[in-house]
């Protein structure tokens, strides 16, 4: 039960920060990762790969929970929430 609340979460902040990302920068914000700031002059290709490495972090952190491994899983939803907040924040 936690593990499908805990990835749920992950899933529904990860996707939340990597539209905050698109909007960002579809209105001239300028993305602070040096790797997805050279990716800001495709938008499609900047999404694919947020999408994909999302789906790899998420993928991950339920193989962990599976092997009950809770605390990792844990700080990358603080940190994604982090990300979704500080996204947030710029956007208003």
């Amino acid at each position: 039960m936690m593990q499908r609340a805990i990835t749920g979460a992950l899933i529904g902040l990860g996707v939340i920060d990597v539209l905050t990302t698109f909007y960002g920068v579809s209105q001239g914000y300028v993305e602070e990762n040096l790797f997805l700031h050279a990716l800001s002059g495709n938008p499609i290709l900047m999404i694919t790969v947020m999408a994909v490495l999302k789906t790899i972090a998420v993928a991950l952190s339920y193989l962990l929970l599976r092997r009950s491994m809770i605390f990792p899983a844990l700080l990358l939803i603080g940190l994604f929430a982090l990300a979704d907040l500080s996204n947030l924040a710029l956007l208003m």
